[in-house]
């Protein structure tokens, strides 16, 4: 049967108006043998790139179109080269600023101008006087020029899906079998079909071969690369005790590489990225993934990290026998990316730069939550469905994972029906966004390679990140990283108050007090090492140098976590790693007979078979991806090779099995070094300068939970962490560089930034607040209304003026008083007459320790001051406690729980607190019965034994005996 191409059709990408996913809409044409299809999604072109992959892909010619809003509109626009093209990409973007086009703004000459089927160009006389290549659709109408439907779905399974997203219960919209081509009948008269294939015929829009945008550095961009690395090198300190041949020759090679593969410009972007960010004190990471393997990035200080000290490889970053660009991905201080972004503008220009963009999509919650109201299933029953689907799963895995969620699915055909459509809206693009790390440079305009839009006043391109260096871009990741912002505070904390030349990139990585730190566990608020597990880990394998550290992280994944007890079995006694060649034992004995890392698998293809470490690069990704042919040949080569080294076939095979058996589990130790960098250097600062480490974690932490644990463990440590108090007021924290450490009252809930400026106006100004009243009255001047007074007072902010029911009951005296000695002027300021003025008589009330915690917990988030233990206590307490020994504390009940463990076994714990600590303190089945004797929010004398478990503290209780 003959077929005609529709010349319209809206995707996914025409946001709501489609739920058409571009991948089916292509393969549904090559199903019925298109060979040609179009793409017109509405106001924008963000599927362009995914749809000319897969028209690559299915030999299916790609049409590029448009479907836009005019003044008076909807045209199609089609490209007939690549001008037209360009024109597309303009108006596009003009439509992402809100611009109102017109048809003045148009031409034909190398585009085709389609009335919308549906809600075309109300003047149409205008548009056949205008253009010549305008072609229109009107049933019925015998001066129509071509055959046009308005399309976007597949067939009319999906016409459901279609009403779901747009909200509505009838869309404009014929029901066919199909819309994406017509089969050719007596309605569709010889002239339209010639005019569809003249179209078809005519759209060729070439993309030319890939070519290098970024931007000239410099005029001899190589030879200013050289000249730089020659300079530099003199500076690096740390690599001048190495062979200077070696150096020399490592050094040329990676030059020669960067050369073939015509990225010097790239390196001198990087370099001078991270340098400018450096010298306005931005914090930058010491390295990302496999770039530290480069020692040109470290002399030019794009890494902090030595490759010749860790045996790190070029290769593994920059490959010419892979033949695939750099990536350079730069960690950056979370609050200051910004502003390296608008340095790139500035130096490039600002059309030159852009981020890119990503897609926010319905997830299977928002899709069942969708679907239920179209097919009006009750709100509440919405709820019970949804929570059954568990964290990121989507739709088919939870019915293919979840009992529960797939028995309450078959148990309703209603229910049924939801699921298959929420099936056909999920994943669906819900609105467009920035990336939060991608950013494209060109020597050229971007909007002259890529499509852009104007996206909250920043360029953004249209496409998502992996289809970016398909059109001639290189991307660069400029990643915000909170620990980095984190570090830079402690950095300026330690600056302050103890060296003024304290740099945090120039730690040690080889200190004792840090080791132990590490091996104690002790690792709350350190980079990636504060997990259950991850402290657990490191508490096994206890840390000697920073090399553990590395391996340790790197094993600390899903696939390699297995073999943890065997390389501490192997640390531990060397005896028992299994010896195999003397080439093969001397790669694996520095991580204790384990393969970790994939630099160790090339060096053992390098050394074993002789193969080039290019080579070997590319059998090791062929292993980790896979690809059973390439593993095949190149485990002949393999073997081959170690036969020419003396190496018996036995053995090569058994070096290749291990080769096999860890490549795919292998990690990057270039990465790993690099971020283990990271933590140690923390842990330095947490053993050495603890008061400006406990600093920056609160005071850049968000989360409650984080904060109060931060604040539990240095009071385990016998450090003091004072709630908010007027008379310590700052806009940070602060610490008297000895034991304690002040939060400022930004940290109490509901005060805000405002009312603490004020307050530290007025107390910088005029000093320390005398008392209750000195405060009130000078609070009142500087325009503090009553409801911030009752939450200071709440907070135990003024307790150093009386505790908290006293302040409650005098506040109105106080507040009398302030008014009788103040007056307002003309323009409404609170005028202080006489602050010596004589003060009421305070009224002192009884102390209410239950009032005081709870509205702690209200407005600090857990309890500073406020113990209903301390009239009780002695000097032993939670934190004091020693192993072996029983005591007998007081301890204050929080909370009391049953829960279900993973083993599926019922397990009891009590949450208790003393002015010490706070902890958790679990029940077996036998002393089942002091749990049940417990009672949540009491005090009461425990009998308590503290007990040790390969470093893990428990505490076993056998008696209770309750207070109040």
């Amino acid at each position: 049967m003959n077929k005609i191409t529709n010349l319209h059709f809206n995707s996914e990408y025409s946001f709501f108006e489609s739920p058409t996913k571009i991948k089916d809409y292509v393969e549904f044409a090559k199903k019925h043998n298109l060979n040609a299809l179009v793409l017109t999604d509405h106001n924008n072109i963000h599927g362009f790139a995914e749809f000319r992959k897969y028209c690559e892909l299915y030999k299916i010619k790609p049409i590029f179109g448009i479907d836009i809003d005019f003044d008076q509109g909807r045209l199609i626009l089609l490209a007939k080269n690549n001008k037209g093209f360009s024109e597309i990409k303009k108006f596009s973007y003009l439509k992402s600023k809100n611009k109102k086009l017109t048809i003045e703004q148009l031409s034909d000459e190398n585009l085709f101008v389609i009335n919308h089927p549906t809600y075309g160009y109300k003047n149409i006389d205008n548009l056949k006087n205008k253009f010549k290549n305008f072609y229109f659709w009107e049933k019925n109408n015998n001066e129509a020029n071509i055959y046009l439907k308005d399309c976007r779905i597949l067939s009319d399974k999906f016409y459901s899906s279609l009403q779901i997203i747009n909200n509505l219960k009838e869309v404009k919209l014929e029901v066919n079998n199909n819309y994406v081509f017509e089969i050719i009948n007596e309605n569709i008269s010889s002239n339209l079909i010639q005019n569809i294939n003249k179209i078809i015929d005519e759209c060729n829009v070439v993309f030319e071969d890939k070519k290098n945008m970024l931007p000239e550095f410099c005029e001899e961009p190589f030879q200013y690369l050289q000249e730089s690395v020659r300079n530099k090198i003199e500076l690096c300190k740390d690599i001048k005790k190495y062979d200077s041949n070696i150096v020399e020759k490592r050094v040329n090679y990676e030059l020669s590489v960067i050369k073939k593969m015509r990225v010097e410009n790239y390196f001198l972007i990087i370099s001078d990225l991270v340098n400018w960010a450096k010298s306005n004190n931005i914090s930058i990471g010491p390295g990302r993934g496999s770039v530290s393997g480069s020692l040109v990035a470290y002399i030019l200080g794009i890494t902090q990290i030595n490759p010749l000290e860790f045996n790190l490889y070029f290769e593994r970053f920059l490959n010419e026998e892979r033949i695939s660009m750099p990536d350079i991905d730069i960690d950056i201080q979370d609050d200051k990316r910004d502003e390296i972004i608008e340095y790139l503008k500035n130096k490039y220009g600002q059309n030159n730069v852009a981020q890119i963009c990503t897609f926010q999509r319905v997830g299977a919650k928002q899709a069942l939550k969708d679907c239920g109201r179209f097919l009006n299933i009750n709100f509440s029953r919405m709820n019970e469905i949804t929570k059954l689907i568990s964290g990121s799963d989507s739709l088919k895995e939870s019915y293919e994972k979840n009992i529960k969620f797939k028995s309450t699915i078959d148990s309703e055909e209603i229910l049924t029906k939801l699921y298959e459509y929420s099936l056909l809206i999920e994943s669906l693009p819900r609105q467009v966004g920035i990336h939060a790390a991608g950013v494209v440079l060109s020597k050229n305009p971007i909007i002259d390679s890529i499509p852009v839009i104007d996206l909250d006043q920043n360029l953004v391109t249209q496409f998502s990140m992996e289809y970016i260096e398909d059109w001639d871009l290189l991307k660069i990741d400029l990643l915000g990283l909170r620990t980095l912002t984190i570090i830079k505070k402690m950095e300026g904390e330690v600056q302050k108050n103890f060296d003024i030349n304290f740099s945090f990139d120039k730690i040690s990585l080889d200190d004792e007090k840090t080791n132990k730190l590490l091996t104690s566990a002790k690792v709350l608020g350190i980079f990636q090492l504060e997990s259950h597990g991850m402290m657990n880990t490191i508490q096994k394998v206890r840390i000697n140098k920073f090399n553990d550290l590395v391996d340790t992280i790197s094993l600390f994944r899903p696939g390699p976590l297995s073999n943890i007890p065997k390389y501490i079995e192997n640390k531990n006694n060397p005896n028992l790693i299994d010896k195999i060649s003397p080439e093969y034992d001397q790669i694996v004995l520095t991580t204790n007979g384990i393969i970790i890392y994939q630099e160790q698998i090339m060096e053992i293809i390098q050394k074993v078979a002789g193969l080039s470490f290019a080579k070997a690069d590319i059998l090791r990704r062929a292993i980790s991806k896979k690809k059973k042919e390439e593993i095949l040949e190149m485990e002949k080569t393999f073997i081959s090779g170690a036969i020419n080294n003396n190496i018996s076939k036995s053995v090569a095979q058994k070096i290749y099995n291990q080769i096999v058996k860890f490549a795919e589990y292998g990690f990057n130790k270039s990465h790993a070094v690099a971020y283990a960098t990271l933590s140690y250097r923390m842990a330095f600062l947490k053993v050495r300068y603890p008061l400006c480490f406990y600093s920056g974690i609160i005071s850049l932490t968000s989360s409650i939970d984080m904060i109060n644990k931060t604040v539990l463990e240095a009071k385990e440590l016998k450090f003091n962490i004072e709630s908010p108090m007027v008379n310590k007021i700052s806009k940070d924290i602060n610490h008297d560089k000895k034991k304690t450490l002040y939060l400022p009252l930004t940290f109490v809930k509901g005060l805000g930034v405002a009312a603490n400026n004020k307050i530290l106006e007025e107390f910088e100004i005029n000093g320390k607040f005398i008392d209750f009243f000195n405060f009130i009255a000078r609070a009142k001047k500087a325009n503090i209304g009553d409801s911030i007074i009752d939450i200071l007072i709440e907070s135990n902010t003024l307790r150093e003026f009386g505790n908290m029911c006293t302040l409650i009951n005098n506040k109105m005296k106080a507040l009398s008083y302030a008014s009788a000695i103040s007056y307002k002027d003309e323009n409404t300021n609170e005028i202080i007459l006489d602050l010596n003025a004589k003060k009421p008589k305070m009224e002192i009330v009884e102390q209410n320790l239950e009032l005081e915690a709870k509205n702690e917990i209200k407005y600090l988030g857990m309890i500073y001051n406020a113990f209903v233990t301390s009239k009780y206590e002695t000097e032993d307490k939670l934190n004091n406690l020693k192993v072996g020994i029983e005591y007998k504390i007081v301890l204050s009940i929080i909370n009391k729980k049953e829960v279900m463990t993973k083993f599926k076994k019922m397990a009891y714990c009590i949450e208790v607190a003393d002015s010490s600590t706070n902890e958790t303190i679990w029940f077996n089945e036998k002393n089942k019965f002091i749990f049940d004797l417990i009672e949540k929010n009491t005090i009461g004398y425990v009998t308590i034994l503290k007990l040790d478990r390969n470093g893990k503290k428990y505490f076993n209780v056998s008696k209770w005996e309750k207070i109040k």
